[in-house]
């Protein structure tokens, strides 16, 4: 049937009719709400009450009773309505309205708006004063009016002392004033008495997590998820520690839940992103904070998963920037404090790493990575001694912590304690579950101490723990190389290559042999395979361009340093190469549109600023240049390096006099920078002011007169006024305050330089001789004997070097090639594990070809040498050697044009006559 309405007062009239027909007693709707809240039905109940209503909208009491059902249901925006439109309508209920009214604004955080509206008014019920007084109180703690709360429970306690308001306020306090215990302790008695008591339960999960009690935490968010399963807050913390106690199902159902509820939320992509970080997919994680970031720009927990995400793919200068942001807002996090702490040092910025540590070192925190990483910062630093205690302290608090361990193990090898260190080392990874940097740390440690036999123990060990893994088939390769069995170590390359297409660090070591082959379109191939394998593989793409410019092909190297750029939006290391290309090639304005975007991404990237500041200069644009250098200072006002490398600019720009300026601004501040005190003397001695140099040497050592800087910088300057006596003079004085193998070498060269060789070298060797596990003084004396053709007095002090097992690249390189002058086998070997060690030396890739060659390896000899006179183009000797390498393989028509254009462009060399005598034989 159509009903047509010809008047609207008709038709309203009838519908009236038909409402009023089936619609029951308010007070029946009301005994049904009844019904349905003691059954729990908390929304059931709430629609029989928006009925009645309806019918009565004038009656506070149902006002009232409709607003305590929202609170009950969790749900306090409505309650607020209804709660204040019942006092509107003069319903007290002796207080409980303004009680029920306090609880729905403490749960929205309105808690400026419950200490202004909800007074504790005369003629309140004894309990609804007190609970009254205890959730205002509640406001004053959450605003951080700590004797106001205490004054409130005074009078909530005064009221009624068992009040379970008050009790949860006198636990809140507690807890703010750093009590946990006590306070964990009221909210346990509490809860004893009061089994349901909603807020209790959250309060007390809030503690457990601090005290760090998780299993705890989990099982009261348990709780509370009972009985209120959309609870956001609790959805998202036990989740969280769910993650972190790498319980991914059981979070990944909460975070389920999360996004049912809470669809689209900021915080749901967070909680998407953290379960995604923790299942190995940094990538995804990504996505899900920049997802997060664009509904809340800014968002503290979503800058802090970007950060993670970041650093995760490897892209730490762009998580430096991200968790530096977070940090920024919350410097009370003592979580992102710690993971910046490990970016930094991952950076190779330990200096700024025990900055960012310091506020969590002095408060004595008891988080053991803190301590771990606080370690390794001071490592790199030099303070060994300090690091082993802090790599101690770590052990104390988590004994179990296989890696804690492993960094202790790490910390006694670097401090000189290697022996031990390297079985400690040993013993933790035979426990341990899966492979790992420290893995590689131990096998290359080894090898640097030439334990070969022991290295290749350990790749057999890893086997046994982690079978069939690219890391160990790649370790497996690096030992055999040092073997010498370089066709071996190539198969175990690509048997890690095999199973894990995307694994770079096979991938490099295959290049290595390509390389050496002279297979460059093979060495394009590696890294071809491993982007292939993952497209988005950032360090793949910045790996390949940095063969291309060792290849000499800038526009390859360009390609794909820009599509390094494209598939990490954020990432700024392609995009410093890129700027240095452009550089390069003379294209300033290219470099500066590519500077200033990177400069939008992170514009406190140190590296950066020098690089657009460089390409502004370039481009005419001196002012803005000067600006954009000027932000090194500005970023960085405690940093000495800062400083120095404005005035460096500022020496590139012709202005010298505004370098000096810089720099003594700089030690005006920090006036016992040894950094800052050489800059500036170097500077005035470039300017030929040696008075006001040896001025400034005097005053650095009146202020540090134990210390050795003073007296370095004097000698250093009457060094470059070739005053050697006095250069000498200063050293030894340095030299008795600081018993050190590098001063000991300044003596020599200043004394030397001054023409007294044998005796400065005698003098040199027996300080040696006092001081053996110093090696810097021997290896000088080496060099000497190397440089006089003495190869077997050379050897002989290399081989002490070695003995001590602590020696340098360098070492090894000419302990390799004094032996190969001897006719030693054992060239090959030192020679192989130095080119292990420092694969792009071009002397080292250079000594090593020179050995192969000399063997009768021409072939094998070729690649590395076309290697090494890529990496050192402008060392004669190296191109003589390629020479060398061609005619031995047969190609004189090569041979003969490269040793034209080296006699042509060096007319002196020590190798030139051996150079002019090949030329002649072809």
């Amino acid at each position: 049937m159509v009903f047509r309405s010809t008047g609207g007062a008709a038709a309203l009239g009838f519908a009236l009719l038909l409402v009023a027909g089936c619609t029951k007693d308010p007070a029946d709707l009301l005994q049904n709400a009844a019904s349905f809240e003691q059954a729990g039905d908390y929304p059931a109940a709430i629609i029989e009450l928006k009925s009645a209503i309806q019918l009565a909208p004038e009656d506070g009491a149902l006002r009232f009773t409709l607003g305590r059902l929202y609170n009950a249901a969790f749900e306090p925006v409505p309650a607020e309505k209804e709660l204040r439109a019942a006092r509107r309508l003069a319903v007290t209920e002796g207080g409980r309205v303004d009680v029920e009214l306090a609880r729905s604004l403490r749960a929205q955080g309105k808690f400026k708006d419950l200490l202004a509206d909800v007074p504790v008014m005369d003629g309140v019920e004894p309990a609804n004063a007190a609970s009254l007084h205890a959730l205002r109180g509640r406001a004053e703690h959450a605003l951080g009016h700590t004797e106001e709360a205490e004054a409130e429970l005074g009078k909530a306690r005064a009221l009624e002392a068992d009040s379970p308001d008050a009790v949860l306020l006198e636990a809140q306090i507690k807890a703010g004033k750093r009590e946990f215990a006590a306070a964990l302790d009221v909210l346990e008695g509490l809860l004893d008495k009061q089994p349901n008591y909603f807020d209790a339960w959250t309060y007390k999960a809030e503690l457990l997590r601090v005290l760090r009690r998780d299993e705890d935490a989990v099982a009261a968010y348990g709780k509370i998820l009972k009985m209120h399963p959309r609870n956001f807050a609790a959805l998202v913390s036990r989740s969280s520690l769910l993650v972190g106690q790498g319980k991914l199902e059981e979070a990944a159902q909460d975070v389920a839940a999360l996004n049912r509820a809470y669809k689209g939320h900021p915080q749901a992509f967070v909680q998407t992103g953290i379960l995604e970080l923790a299942n190995g997919h940094p990538r995804e994680a990504l996505d899900a904070a920049r997802a997060a970031l664009k509904l809340t720009p800014g968002l503290a927990s979503a800058t802090l998963l970007a950060g993670l995400a970041n650093n995760g793919l490897g892209l730490h200068e762009q998580a430096e920037q991200l968790l530096s942001a977070h940090m920024a807002g919350n410097p009370a996090d003592s979580y992102a404090r710690r993971v910046l702490g490990e970016t930094l040092v991952e950076l190779d910025q330990p200096a700024r790493a025990l900055e960012v540590l310091d506020p969590l070192l002095k408060q004595g925190t008891e988080d053991a990575r803190v301590y771990a990483t606080a370690g390794t910062a001071l490592m790199a630093v030099g303070d060994k001694v300090r690091a082993n205690e802090f790599f101690e302290k770590a052990a104390s608090i988590k004994p179990a912590d296989t890696q804690l361990q492993i960094q202790r193990a790490i910390s006694m090898i670097g401090s000189g304690d290697g022996d031990l260190g390297l079985q400690e080392l040993q013993t933790v990874l035979a426990a341990a579950k899966s492979a790992s940097r420290a893995d590689e740390y131990l096998v290359l440690s080894l090898l640097q101490q030439n334990e070969l036999d022991r290295a290749w123990e350990a790749v057999e060990a890893l086997e046994k723990r982690t079978p069939g893994t690219a890391i160990t088939s790649n370790l497996r390769g690096v030992v055999l190389m040092a073997k010498g069995d370089e066709p071996a170590a190539k198969v175990a390359f690509e048997a890690a290559a095999a199973k894990e297409p995307g694994f770079l660090p096979a991938a490099k070591n295959l290049v290595q042999l390509d390389l050496a082959r002279g297979d460059a379109a093979a060495a394009r191939a590696r890294y071809a395979t491993a982007m292939a394998a993952d497209k988005e593989n950032v360090q793949a793409m910045m790996a390949g361009g940095e063969l291309e410019l060792l290849l000499g092909d800038k526009d390859r190297a360009r390609a794909l340093f820009e599509q390094a750029a494209t598939a990490a939006p954020d990432a700024v290391e392609p995009r410093k190469q890129l700027i240095a290309l452009y550089l390069a090639d003379g294209e300033a304005q290219k470099a500066v549109e590519v500077a200033d975007k990177a400069l939008a991404i992170s514009g406190a990237d140190a590296r950066l600023i020098i690089l657009a500041a460089y390409a502004q200069r370039e481009a005419g644009n001196a002012n803005q240049a000067e600006q954009t250098i000027g932000r090194l200072i500005r970023e960085y006002p405690e940093s000495e390096q800062a400083h120095i490398r404005v005035a460096e600019f500022q020496v590139a720009a012709g202005r010298p006099e505004d370098a000096t300026a810089t720099l003594r601004k700089a030690l005006a501040r920090k006036s016992k920078s040894a950094a800052l005190q050489v800059a500036l003397v170097s500077q005035l001695v470039n300017q030929r002011q040696f008075d006001e140099a040896l001025s400034l040497a005097r005053s650095a050592q009146e202020a540090q007169p134990k210390a050795p800087i003073g007296d370095i910088l004097e000698g250093e300057i009457h060094e470059s006024a070739k005053d050697y006596d006095k250069a000498s003079a200063s050293y030894q004085r340095a030299l008795a305050k600081q018993a050190i193998g590098t001063l000991a070498v300044k003596v020599f060269l200043a004394e030397a330089r001054g023409g007294d060789v044998d005796g400065a070298l005698g003098r040199l060797q027996a300080w040696a001789d006092r001081h053996p596990s110093d090696p810097s003084a021997r290896a000088q004396i080496g060099d000497v004997f190397l440089g006089r053709g003495d190869y077997k007095a050379a050897a002989e002090q290399y081989e002490q070097i070695i003995a001590t097992k602590q020696a340098p690249l360098e070492v090894l390189n000419n302990l390799a090639f004094a032996y190969q002058s001897l006719k030693d086998e054992r060239a090959l070997q030192y020679a192989e594990a130095a080119y292990q060690a420092a694969p792009n030396s071009g002397m080292v890739v250079d000594t090593l070809g020179w050995i192969l060659l000399e063997k009768g390896e021409a072939e094998r000899a070729l690649g590395y040498l076309r290697r090494a006179a890529l990496l050192a183009p402008d060392q004669p000797e190296v191109i003589f050697h390629l020479a060398s390498a061609h005619a031995g393989a047969g190609d004189a028509k090569t041979a003969r044009a490269v040793l034209d254009e080296l006699l042509k462009k060096h007319a002196e060399f020590p190798s030139r006559a051996a150079a002019k005598a090949l030329r002649d034989t072809l």
